[in-house]
């Protein structure tokens, strides 16, 4: 094998090997490890916060204009989403430690994305539901053309 074709095998194993790597920075569409993480938000409150249940979930969210991050309970632990780092704590008011998204339970990373102040995929509120009826709607005049 000529030396410049062993070159080139080489720079093709590694361009079909990036996109699998960039894939692995990621879980569930959320920033993997902790290296580089900000400071846990601050998060205080002088009242109780408003929060609602998820729908159809275990996941409580809070609801308060004050709290800046995307703030959820889940089993007793609350759980912050924000600057794309996730942080949890035993009480709303904190501390707040970093964890890594893998660490985060599946209930909360699949709260659907209008129920979200800053989801990490960039859906706005009302735009999910508007999709999702979108699909019904396809779906529904496929059944039709049948």
């Amino acid at each position: 094998m000529r030396p410049h074709a062993r070159i080139n095998c080489a720079w093709a194993l590694v361009l079909l090997l990036a996109p699998l790597a960039a894939h692995a920075e990621t879980y569930f569409g959320f920033q993997l490890g902790i290296k580089d993480a900000p400071p846990p938000p601050l998060i205080t409150f002088q009242n109780v916060p408003r929060m609602v249940v998820v729908p159809s979930t275990r996941v409580t969210r809070v609801t308060d204009p004050v709290c800046k991050a995307d703030l959820f309970r889940f089993g007793g632990t609350w759980y912050a989403y924000a600057a794309q780092h996730w942080y949890r704590a035993d009480d709303v008011s904190g501390p707040y430690r970093v964890l890594d998204a893998r660490k985060v339970p599946r209930a909360v990373l699949f709260v659907p994305p209008m129920h979200w102040k800053h989801h990490p995929q960039r859906v706005q509120p009302g735009l999910a539901k508007k999709n999702v009826a979108m699909g019904a709607k396809r779906v529904a005049v496929a059944r039709e053309v049948r």
